[in-house]
């Protein structure tokens, strides 16, 4: 059903002539992974070879830019790129190192992955991957620092709660934490920050403010949608990357897709945990 709405909802967006509307100079889109295999059945998960086309397609049409380009241009008004990609992972799982890095690094494509430290090294399933009995395993240490120069590392928190839902003395302790854990642990600075889950009523402004006074510069939302020119650094919204054909893929980044926001408006996001509620599932 997922599957079907989505695609209903680029269909529209194309009749409406969303499409091509989000090509500005200076604007940026920014796609997020999760798991990169072929092992069913699994969540959040695309197919070795589908990224590799996707991969493909970006080569040719689009420029894939590194954090470090973001940082550039926040901090001193460099001009991104036209076109410009940035390519992000969540959770720091081992097919990343395994499946995704040998393809990006086909393409010279750099990207981010956002670690939750508690899971680092860990037997323990994320909370989404509670429920599978597919085993999704996280990078340890090494592994992420066996990653290189191609993928530069942020911080998802600790234990990959959600923050608006804790108390936020305990909420400021998971940002501050996990990026003094990362710094230490890989010997490297830790610039990004990216909300576990991410839609609209998962960060606040005190959250904003924890992440500011933390020291990090850039902060990344799971909201779909192209950062036009002068986004806010600390709200860069990202198209999460279905397995649904290349031209799914294609609407996610020539805007197309811009309708699937309305999951992450206030009333979309009350509906789905109206819906997820019903199911018995967690959001």
């Amino acid at each position: 059903m997922k599957r079907e709405l989505y695609t209903a909802a680029v269909s529209v967006g194309r009749l409406l002539g969303l499409g091509r509307r989000s090509l500005l100079p200076g604007s940026l889109r920014v796609l997020t992974y999760h798991k990169v295999t072929d092992v069913r059945p699994n969540s959040i998960a695309v197919g070795v070879e589908a990224f590799s086309a996707q991969q493909e397609l970006l080569a040719a049409d689009y420029k894939v830019v590194s954090l470090t380009v973001i940082l550039d241009h926040v901090r001193s008004g460099a001009r991104l790129p036209e076109r410009a990609v940035l390519l992000t992972f969540d959770d720091g799982y081992r097919d990343n190192l395994l499946n995704a890095r040998p393809i990006l690094e086909r393409h010279g494509h750099a990207a981010v992955v956002f670690v939750p430290t508690s899971f680092v090294g860990t037997r323990g399933h994320l909370p989404h991957d509670s429920r599978l009995a597919t085993p999704n395993q996280t990078m340890d240490w090494d592994e992420l620092r066996a990653l290189g120069p191609l993928f530069e590392v942020g911080s998802h928190g600790q234990s990959h709660r959600v923050l608006t839902r804790m108390p936020l003395v305990e909420a400021r302790a998971e940002i501050v934490t996990s990026k003094r854990i990362l710094e230490e642990r890989l010997s490297r600075d830790v610039h990004a920050f990216s909300y576990p889950k991410g839609s609209i009523g998962d960060r606040s402004l005190a959250l904003d403010a924890a992440v500011r006074a933390a020291g990090y510069t850039l902060a990344f939302v799971t909201v779909p949608g192209v950062n036009a020119p002068g986004f806010d650094p600390l709200e860069i919204h990202r198209h999460n990357v279905e397995d649904y054909g290349l031209d799914y893929f294609r609407a996610l980044l020539d805007g197309s897709a811009a309708l699937l926001g309305a999951k992450d408006t206030r009333v979309g996001y009350g509906a789905k945990l109206l819906i997820n509620r019903v199911r018995g599932r967690a959001l």
